[in-house]
């Protein structure tokens, strides 16, 4: 009855890497090393793409 509109799975996982990163702490940097192993390859290069920024920081 209704099409689905709402954010697609890669988009929401780069909106939570940005709130996780800007939390910092070891608990969150963990999340954002286990959705980088995501079977879901958009979530995992969103996730993937954080830590890199993290580290080059």
């Amino acid at each position: 009855m209704f099409d689905y509109t709402s954010s697609e799975p890669e988009v929401i996982a780069k909106w939570f890497s940005h709130a996780l990163a800007d939390i910092g702490t070891a608990d969150a940097i963990a999340l954002i090393r286990k959705f980088a192993g995501s079977p879901n390859a958009g979530v995992a290069k969103e996730m993937m793409y954080r830590l890199e920024k993290l580290h080059a920081e």
